[in-house]
């Protein structure tokens, strides 16, 4: 029974209630490794139920009940030498993440378990695993641990996990030029950015060059898929095909127009999320800046519009919204426009997440507010020499 309603939920293919395309296709890989991992079978008993409970519009006691015998399942497991580094066991905590967010024990991407994944992580031997699961399961959760781990300080990516992730990822876009200048982010490499934002949210002046390299990685980026969500909406309403999300081309017989424009639109407003925070740390260095001032603006105004539209995928399919909007609310300065995008999240997201925008950014919020104070106090007592917005230390006139 748990193994054909599980398998019924990944064959959804309603964008609103699809598990794998919120979450990734390492969850067809599950059931072949159900029946071998308490914690793991007791998790998938948990997200089945869940991902019901989502599809009817309510929250079950069985709902709880069942994240209950999950989180007892996983204790167990831990609590075995062998168990605790079994990359089942890490699967198990990966969908009980996803439970918690869900069921709204803690507010939105302030869950807890990414400490116990990097712990895990750090003594496992991922990294030379030759299982295509575990090389999956890696880059899954890869990305929300990272996350996590800018506005948690108790999630310490281990070294390497972010040489792997480096090393393993593919390019969003392809792109000559930026690919010849190794000594230089280049643009497409996300994750390859998305790696380093812990230590850029981090006071530290010496950074500002490569933070801004970053940035500019992420605009050209950016640039390139805001080009490929306007040839997918096109296409959308005319039935012309668009530019393939995928390499293959054969599996564009399978997918539907309104489905790779969602792609693309979750794709292109998680960069937007990533390029406001960066803008935002470049701000905080220098908040007198005119031309990020008004890259910030625009910037907001596009996660605005992209989270109303997209919207229409809640809940799960949507799940890329409060990402954006909480972003976009710690990365700004200006009082108006963070009410502005305090009642697009009343809007769209408060109906979900039961919390007011500003509890649910409080983490961004601080870390953003820390930062600033900190380059504010860090020119104020170094009045000859000052970090430029390039990076590069300017002496002022006496």
């Amino acid at each position: 029974m748990m193994l054909s309603d599980f398998v019924d939920k990944l064959e959804v293919k309603d964008i609103r209630f699809d598990l794998c395309w919120a979450y990734g296709n390492l969850l067809r890989e599950i059931p072949k490794r159900l029946g071998t991992n308490i914690a793991l079978d007791a998790a998938v008993n948990a997200i089945t139920t869940t991902a019901s409970d989502l599809s009817l519009g309510y929250k079950s006691p069985e709902a709880l009940v069942r994240y209950g015998h999950a989180l007892t399942a996983l204790r167990t497991c831990l609590d075995d030498p062998v168990s605790s580094q079994s990359s089942s066991t890490l699967c198990a905590i990966y969908l009980i993440w996803i439970c918690q967010t869900w069921i709204g024990i803690e507010p939105e991407y302030n869950c807890g378990h990414g400490s116990g994944i990097v712990q895990i992580l750090a003594n496992a031997p991922y990294r030379d695993s030759k299982d295509p699961f575990d090389t999956m399961l890696l880059m899954t959760l890869s990305g929300p641990v990272i996350f996590e781990s800018i506005f948690n300080p108790e999630v310490q990516l281990n070294p390497w996990v972010k040489e792997w992730v480096m090393e393993q990822e593919k390019p969003l876009i392809e792109n000559a030029e930026t690919t010849k200048n190794t000594g230089q982010p280049q643009a497409g490499r996300i994750m390859s950015c998305l790696v380093r934002l812990p230590e850029f949210m981090r006071y530290n002046p010496d950074t500002i060059w490569e933070l801004r390299q970053n940035y500019q990685a992420v605009q050209a980026t950016s640039k390139v898929m805001r080009e490929r969500l306007s040839e997918a909406a096109t296409a959308m309403k005319s039935g012309v095909p668009a530019a393939p999300p995928f390499k293959n081309p054969r599996a564009m017989i399978r997918v539907a127009p309104m489905r790779i424009h969602a792609f693309y639109q979750r794709t292109f407003s998680i960069l937007l999320a990533l390029e406001i925070i960066l803008n935002g740390l470049l701000r905080a260095y220098s908040p007198e800046d005119y031309v990020l001032e008004v890259e910030n603006d625009q910037l907001t105004r596009e996660i605005i519009d992209l989270s109303l539209e997209g919207s229409i995928w809640k809940p799960i399919g949507a799940g890329w919204v409060p990402v954006c909007l909480i972003s976009a609310w710690g990365a700004t300065m200006d009082p108006a426009r963070k009410t502005q995008i305090e009642k697009v999240w009343d809007e769209s997201w408060a109906e979900i997440s039961h919390h007011s925008l500003p509890f649910a950014a409080s983490s961004i919020g601080d870390t953003f507010d820390q930062l600033r104070l900190a380059a504010f106090r860090g020119k104020s007592m170094s009045p000859y020499r000052v970090p430029s917005p390039y990076g590069v230390p300017t002496t002022t006139a006496l």
